[in-house]
């Protein structure tokens, strides 16, 4: 049974206008004696500590070597959904007394890391043998049972260690120190939980309120004592906090066993009914709720004593309402909890009863947090969670941490792995290589080292297709030659291959050789970047010792059909051994970028060029020369040459020639009539390049498609008004032809399939954006307009009038002087669902555009710019402080990309940095979301080739980010309200002062 399913893209988190009040959650009422305050918000209280003893155990379990323990000691006691209630329990112990919060973390911490210990140990095949825990993997499920005791048991010590060296001295004297090192040494040791487990695991009649008591009712009763002891608490106190803490663990893990009772009637409840481990399964549901109450009236009963401390109290009374009132009220209906448990178990009968493949097609509906979800449920749900074939996850870049629960249980069905492993290293091989896979995809992979390549020879020889990207780069040593044959020689089943990286390492060896040991499967080859000569070694043939020159043995890849090549210079000599030894070659992609000026037998000539396509099998060509290090250009190739290839590429598909500056209309007219098949043309300074070539392109038999034509100065509106005879065009890239104005855009407004426009640097102005509203402003999908220095801010409602329902996700606005806020406050009014907006060096673009993005509704359900993924803000004039708090969440929840100026403000940058890791902040003035394959333009590298599915809808980074049931502040809603009326009701006349108030309001709220 084996099914797919990709990880998309897109977390929802709406930020409703006002929450109805009976939907809001209620505070937790506290039925305590009257003269404390009955009402409670426990879990404002629960929250903000939980955040704070988050923060303190980040800090207090960093990873060190040996990395493998620490990450599995982090993975327990940092793990998602942990209540935190020992931790949280102490310190409102603490304070209760008078004691300062500072006093009482560092024991607070202790606490969890003991807590975390014991649950590790607890899982263990030998102990409870559970699979999962708060519905993650157990630890050993990950990393194993002899780590998993490892890391349980330097757990312990560390926490005793941390309360020692964390305590301030001036708020906790010594003695008070050494009897909560007591309390928890006693606490979980023979006379405490360990003694609770032992007697759960032999088993025994009536044993099960000593168990209880033991295993649960001993760390409540720890973290309520070591509360008090810190803050002075008398010993009379301490008793009372004592009992009290005994019956809330106790009430908490009788209330779990009910909820189970309900929700599921599997044959593992059923056996652990059979073995009396809980109170439901020795006295049923009934009895057990009674046991309930009593506990819960005891609990109370204790903390009547401390009402002398007033307000103090009360989080201690609403964890005994909370502990209690989880899924069931004490008191209510008892058959309606019988029929409500009923049911629950019928349908989990049902449910195990499905078949296979009904349960792997519903799994491969769901995104990743919700698989993991269903998998915590049942055994059938976890079996299909096991057996998933496709994990991609290239949006955001996991840690350890949060990689490990997706792929640490070992999965034979994995086939396809895509992942983005900026934030991994050598450590990660083991979780990221499995042998099962045919297709593997890393990308930035800067901290890893050559072992890379020679791991996924060794554990992936069923691959047929792998793409390692940026290996080594943050790495002071290269790849070793022996990386790449380990790699070659273990992946026999190799079909592409793929290197985005430098590999000028592996000169002075013998290529050939090595190359020669890839597998006879391999079809396509693509190289971040190689030196000319290593190509043209590596594709050599062989002389044997013994074999005379005129029979030269055909090239070592003589199978391959695809080669990209990054180099540092193209050459007559490496296009001719390309040619003439790859005899199956469809697809070639050259690209260099020269650090001088080529001389004559370094350079690519009309006698190199006339070789190009040797066998008559290309479809593809594209031949660039980039302006990275140097402005220089292919200057001894001519008409001639492309006259003399074009006679060659009469089945030619798609030709890509860039920095050919001595060709004419002549030698591209050429190429227009000599290939009948050409659908895709993309020409980068053609500063030859005239109106004439498209003269008489009607007469052709082509069918144009896509159509680049960069840094062609020469060509005019005429051009274009020619081309536009291609009714079929989707892409019609026209950047820095500067040129083309307005009757351009009135050709080009007829294009019925358009999908991709982009006009940079164009003579373009409010007036001729017009003419693209009615017609081909219904199909694009991206438009850029930026550098076009003539528009205003009326070309947002020339573009946006609401006339049609557009597709339109991607917009590039920058380096437009003229546009403002109130062009920005335009554009979110036209609820455009954008995915990319790119608005840099606007210098009248200020905090008000931000505002009005972060409050725009794109539909009824979204709220707060929830569609936009990449939003580019970098040297915007106005952008002050004030922007910086709208660009935190929950705002923008789905952003992905942003770019701003550092120098605003460095310490805000890296705050929002921290606040959300997997948000790509670009603060230096990089491009972003830049392709590496298409350099056609030195400043500006994004590929807008092909057309994306923007429409996806992911779950996963507010379910790695946000949490489970997060609650927005009502507040922010406050903060937009005047922003929102004009927005959604259009009373936008005095945009300023409006927009001023909505500014005076956020600095009194925020």
């Amino acid at each position: 049974m084996v099914f797919s399913t990709i990880i998309s893209s897109s977390p929802h988190l709406y930020l409703p206008r006002r929450v109805p009040t009976n939907l809001r959650p209620q505070p937790i009422r506290c039925s305590s004696s009257s003269s404390v305050s009955t009402q409670f918000d426990l879990k404002t209280y629960w929250t903000t500590l939980i955040g704070e003893v988050n923060q303190k155990l980040e800090e207090a379990i960093p990873v060190q070597y040996p990395e493998k323990i620490y990450e599995a000691m982090r993975y327990s006691v940092l793990a998602k959904g942990g209540k935190r209630a020992p931790p949280v329990m102490c310190v409102a112990a603490c304070e209760l007394f008078g004691g300062n919060r500072l006093a009482a973390f560092p024991t607070a911490c202790a606490l969890e890391m003991v807590h975390a210990a014991s649950l590790i140990h607890d899982d263990l095949p030998c102990m409870d043998d559970d699979p999962s825990r708060r519905g993650q993997p157990s630890n050993h499920t990950i990393y194993g049972v002899d780590m998993a005791i490892l890391a349980g048991d330097a757990l312990f010590p560390l926490g005793f260690r941390h309360i020692v060296s964390h305590t301030p001295s001036d708020l906790v004297p010594e003695p008070r120190l050494l009897r909560v090192i007591t309390e928890i040494a006693q606490a979980v040791g023979s006379t405490g939980m360990a003694a609770g487990q032992f007697i759960d695991l032999e088993g025994g009649p009536n044993s099960i309120e000593f168990v209880q008591e033991k295993k649960f009712g001993e760390m409540g009763e720890c973290s309520a004592v070591c509360g008090g002891i810190l803050a002075g608490a008398e010993d009379d106190e301490i008793q009372r906090l004592r009992r009290y803490g005994r019956a809330v663990g106790v009430l908490y893990q009788v209330v779990d066993d009910i909820l189970e009772e309900k929700m599921s009637r599997s044959e593992e409840n059923e056996e652990l009914k059979k073995k009396g481990k809980s109170y439901v399964g020795v006295y049923g549901v009934e009895k057990a709720m009674e046991v309930a109450e009593e506990l819960m009236a005891k609990a109370k009963q204790e903390l009547d004593g401390f009402e002398k401390y007033g307000e103090s109290v009360v989080p201690l009374y609403s964890f005994v309402d909370y502990a209690a009132g989880r899924g069931f009220s004490v008191g209510s209906s008892r058959g309606r909890s019988r029929r409500l448990g009923s049911q629950a178990s019928v349908v989990q009968i049902r449910l195990d009863h499905l078949p296979p493949e009904l349960l792997a097609t519903i799994m491969a509906k769901l995104d990743v947090a919700s698989i993991c979800s269903a998998a915590s449920t049942c055994t059938a749900f976890r079996a299909c969670a096991s057996q998933l074939p496709t994990f991609h996850l290239l949006d955001i870049a996991p840690s350890m941490d949060l990689l490990r629960p997706l792929l640490g249980p070992p999965n034979p069905y994995m086939r396809s792995l895509k992942v983005d492993c900026d934030r991994l290293n050598d450590s990660a091989i083991e979780l990221l290589l499995r042998p099962p896979a045919h297709e593997l995809c890393l990308h930035n992979c800067a901290d890893f080292s050559g072992k890379l390549l020679s791991e996924v020879g060794r554990r992936c020889r069923d691959l047929r297709s792998l793409c390692l990207g940026s290996v080594a780069e943050n790495r002071a040593r290269g790849i070793h030659i022996s990386d790449l044959e380990e790699l070659l020689i273990g992946c026999t089943q190799l079909e592409a291959l793929i290197l985005m990286f430098d590999v000028s390492s592996f000169l002075g060896h013998d290529l050939a050789r090595v190359w020669a040991l890839a597998s006879k499967k391999l079809t396509s080859i693509e190289i971040g970047y190689i030196p000319s000569v290593a190509v043209t070694e590596m594709l050599s043939p062989n002389l044997g010792p013994h074999q005379s020159p005129i029979h030269i043995q055909p090239s070592i890849l003589s199978s391959i059909q695809k080669l990209c090549l990054s180099v540092d210079c193209i050459t007559d000599a490496m296009v001719s051994t390309i040619s003439k030894g790859l005899i199956s070659l469809t697809h070639l992609d050259l690209r260099d970028a020269p650090h001088s000026e080529p001389g004559i037998t370094q350079d690519l000539t009309n006698f190199g060029l006339q070789h190009i396509n040797h066998y008559g099998r290309l479809k593809h060509l594209s031949l660039v020369r980039r302006h990275e290090f140097l402005i220089t250009y292919f200057r001894r190739v001519n008409d001639l040459g492309v006259l003399l290839m074009a006679d060659k590429c009469a089945n030619m598909e798609s030709i890509y020639l860039g920095g050919f500056c001595r060709v004419t209309d002549t030698g591209f007219k050429t190429i227009l009539h000599s290939c009948s098949r050409l659908y895709k043309l993309r020409v980068f300074q053609g500063t030859q390049l005239t109106d004439l070539v498209f003269h008489d392109i009607s007469a052709t038999s082509l069918t144009l498609t896509h159509v680049s034509l960069i840094f062609c100065n020469r060509l005019t509106n005429l051009a274009v008004m020619n081309l536009v005879s291609n009714k079929d065009l989707r892409v019609l890239d026209l950047r820095n032809c500067k040129n083309l104005g307005d009757k351009a855009l009135q050709a080009i407004g007829i294009l019925p399939q358009l999908k991709i426009l982009l006009l940079d640097n164009t003579d373009i102005t409010d007036v001729g954006l017009s003419y693209l509203r009615q017609g081909v402003m219904c199909s694009l999908v991206t438009l850029s307009i930026r550098g076009c220095r003539r528009l205003t801010d009326k070309c947002i409602s020339a573009l946006f009038d609401g006339s049609c329902k557009m597709e339109l996700r991607e917009l590039d606005l920058s380096d437009i002087p003229n546009l403002s806020d109130k062009g920005i406050l335009l554009l979110a009014r036209s609820r455009v669902p954008f995915s990319e907006l790119r608005l840099r060096c606007c210098p009248l673009i200020g905090d008000t555009a931000v505002m009005a993005l972060a409050s725009m509704q794109v539909n009824e359900d979204r709220w707060h710019g929830s569609s936009l993924k990449l939003l580019d803000l970098f040297d915007c004039g106005g952008i002050t402080q004030l922007a910086f708090r709208w660009l935190k969440k929950p705002y923008f929840p789905r952003l992905k990309w942003l770019g701003v100026t550092g120098c605003v403000n460095r310490n805000l940058v890296d705050a929002l940095a921290r606040s959300r890791p997997f948000l790509h902040v670009e603060c230096d003035g990089e491009e972003l979301g830049a392709d590496q394959w298409d350099c056609s333009d030195g400043s500006y590298v994004h590929d807008y080739d092909e057309v994306h599915d923007y429409d996806e809808v992911d779950e996963l980074e507010q379910w790695l980010l946000e949490g489970d049931g997060e609650l927005v502040d009502e507040e922010m809603g406050d903060e937009v309200d005047e922003l929102e009326q004009w927005l959604l009701e259009g009373e936008g006349e005095h945009v300023d002062e409006v927009m001023g108030d909505a500014e005076n309001n956020t600095e009194l709220v925020i």
